[in-house]
């Protein structure tokens, strides 16, 4: 019989991983608590909170992703990414929390609330009440996925499996809703795709943002192993990214 991959993650690397994301709670709590009274008194701040909350909802859903992943794909690399990815995970309440303004308030950000862009389709599709629905399934579909992958790593492969199909599809969904519906006669195949890399890319630099230079500030032959199991990940994802890139462009 095979034995089962094992995939826990460096002590160190946890335990590193695991402060930072401390932090990084404390700060977003701080925020989101500071931002509520300001959004509440100038509706216009939600457009600069869409923007941020866009770019580091990268953080978790790129975790979610590469824990997938490592819970599917064997290699070297697992041990090491294992660590930040289940503490970046931990970061998935957070990006409920920075939904909600614009579910309450979704007319001070989104032409089509008001109604005049809202033709054929988009008569139901470009609703608050659906906006809503949708925002809120997708948020629970990841919330549910990362509690199974932090609760249980030996679960078997068809979760992590199934999750990773369901969640690309429904991230390219939160792309077309979230950023795309901001102008609603914007149409990219492209831009959805490169939403769906962002959070990836995002997700593996959390892990080691520079392995070749860790290793080599700290001498130790480790390192080197260390470098060549995630370089060539990161490498792959900055090539996918750029190749995204032209085709928006």
């Amino acid at each position: 019989m095979t034995p089962a991959p094992n995939t826990t993650p460096a002590p160190n690397t946890t335990r590193a991983a695991g402060g930072r994301i401390r932090g990084l709670w404390m700060l977003a709590l701080a925020l989101i608590l500071a931002s509520l009274g300001w959004m509440i008194a100038e509706p216009a701040v939600l457009a600069g909170w869409l923007a941020a909350s866009a770019f580091w909802s990268g953080l978790p859903l790129g975790a979610l992703v590469l824990v997938m992943m490592i819970r599917i794909i064997p290699g070297s690399w697992r041990q090491e990414l294992s660590g930040p990815g289940e503490a970046m995970l931990l970061l998935s309440p957070l990006m409920v929390l920075a939904a909600l303004p614009l579910l309450i308030m979704p007319g001070a950000v989104y032409p089509w609330v008001s109604g005049p862009e809202r033709t054929g389709f988009r008569t139901l599709y470009l609703t608050p009440w659906f906006f809503s629905l949708r925002t809120v399934i997708f948020l629970a579909v990841v919330a549910g996925f990362a509690a199974l992958l932090l609760l249980a790593r030996r679960r078997p492969v068809a979760i992590p499996a199934g999750g990773l199909i369901l969640v690309t599809l429904l991230h390219t969904m939160f792309a077309v809703d979230w950023l795309m519906s901001l102008e609603p006669g914007f149409h990219s195949v492209g831009f959805r795709a490169l939403c769906a890399v962002d959070p990836g890319r995002l997700g593996t630099g959390g892990g080691d943002p520079d392995p070749v230079a860790q290793g080599r500030r700290r001498g130790a032959a480790g390192h080197s192993g260390r470098a060549a199991a995630l370089g060539p990940a990161a490498l792959d994802l900055f090539r996918l990214h750029a190749v995204l890139h032209q085709l928006v462009r």
